[in-house]
C-alpha cells in the first residue's frame, strides 16, 4: 500500500510539473466568410486557416504585435499563425472587403511555479538610441538563463540575446537598440513573459541653408523618399503651430546600413526670429514609426 501511495504522488508531481500544452484552433474560409469569425485564444497558440471555397483568399492582420499576411490561397490551401502577443486582433481578407473576423489572444498560460515579469525603459526612443529590458524571474535564483525575443513590426519573433538572473532572480538587457516599432518578450525555461512594446520615432535634423531655405534628414531604418510632411511655423499670438508648406522627402545615399537617409531643400517664405519645425504625421512614418514633430528652430 505504502508503494502504491509513493508512485501516486511521483505520478502527481510530474503532472503537476509538464508544461502547458499549446491548442490549435481550425477556421474555415467560405463564400458567406470566416467560420468562425470570433475566436478566443492564448499567446502561443496557432490558429489555421484553410480555403474551403471556390475562390483564392488571403489572410491578413495589421494588429500591433500580430502582425502578418498569408500568400493568396487558393482552395484547400492552408496558412497558420502562431500568436505571441496578447491582445485583439481583427484578421480581414483584403480578396474580399466583406469577410473579417476578430481572434482575442489572453495572456499565455505559464508554466505551473515559475513566472517571469518584463519592463522596457524607456519605451519610446529616437532611432540609434537604446532601451533597457529587465525584470525577475518567480524562482528568485542567481543563474538562471533568460532568453530576449524580439518581433519588430511586420515581422515575426526572433532571439535576440541571452543573459543570466542575478541575486533575487533579476535579469537586465542594456544596450537594445530597436530599429523600428517591437514587441519584446522573455522566456525562462518553459515561461514566458507578457509583452512590451518600444516605439521608435525616426531621427529627423531640421536645418536653415541660407535665408528663406531649409534642409531636412530623417534617419531611419526605412526610406520614406516621397513621403509628405508639413512645415510649420509659430504664431505667438494665437500660440499655436501653423502650416506654412508640405515638403516632399526625396532619397539619400549618405546613409549607412541598416540606416537609410531620407532628405530635402525648400524654400518657404518665414519672417526672421519666427520658431519653425516639420511634423512627422502618420503618413510620413507609416505604422511602423511614431509621429511626432522635429526639432524647433528660429528662421
Amino acid at each position: 500500500m505504502r508503494k502504491l501511495i509513493i508512485i501516486f504522488a511521483a505520478f502527481a508531481s510530474l503532472v503537476a510539473a509538464a508544461p502547458v500544452t499549446a491548442a490549435t484552433f481550425n477556421v474555415g474560409i467560405t463564400r458567406a466568410g470566416f467560420v468562425p469569425d470570433e475566436l478566443t485564444v492564448r499567446v502561443g497558440d496557432t490558429v489555421t486557416w484553410t480555403n474551403l471555397d471556390t475562390q483564392a483568399h488571403q489572410v491578413v492582420s495589421q494588429s500591433q504585435g500580430n502582425v502578418f499576411a498569408s500568400p493568396v490561397l487558393q482552395p484547400n490551401q492552408s496558412f497558420s499563425y502562431t500568436f505571441r502577443t496578447a491582445g485583439r486582433v481583427t484578421v480581414t481578407d483584403p480578396l474580399n472587403r466583406n469577410r473579417r473576423m476578430t481572434i482575442t489572444v489572453g495572456a499565455p498560460q505559464q508554466q505551473p511555479g515559475l513566472s517571469v515579469t518584463i519592463a522596457a525603459r524607456p519605451q519610446v526612443v529616437i532611432y540609434g538610441g537604446a532601451t533597457t529590458i529587465s525584470g525577475t524571474v518567480s524562482s528568485q535564483r542567481a543563474g538562471e538563463r533568460v532568453t530576449l525575443f524580439a518581433q519588430a513590426c511586420g515581422g515575426a519573433f526572433a532571439r535576440v540575446a541571452d543573459v543570466q538572473t542575478g541575486t533575487g532572480g533579476a535579469y537586465t538587457f542594456t544596450g537594445v537598440k530597436p530599429l523600428n516599432n517591437t514587441i519584446y518578450r522573455v522566456e525562462v525555461r518553459k515561461a514566458t513573459s507578457p509583452s512590451v512594446a518600444v516605439k521608435v520615432r525616426p531621427r529627423v535634423r531640421l536645418g536653415k541653408v541660407a535665408p528663406r531655405k531649409f534642409s531636412v534628414r530623417v534617419f531611419a531604418a526605412t526610406s520614406f523618399a516621397g513621403k509628405v510632411a508639413v512645415f510649420q511655423r509659430f504664431n505667438s499670438t494665437r500660440r499655436v503651430w501653423v502650416k506654412v508648406r508640405t515638403v516632399t522627402l526625396r532619397a539619400s545615399n549618405t546613409g549607412i546600413a541598416p540606416t537609410v537617409v531620407s532628405a530635402a531643400k525648400f524654400r518657404a517664405g518665414v519672417r526672421r526670429g519666427r520658431g519653425v519645425r516639420l511634423v512627422r504625421g502618420l503618413a510620413l512614418v507609416g505604422a511602423c514609426h511614431l509621429p511626432g514633430p522635429t526639432n524647433n528652430i528660429r528662421r
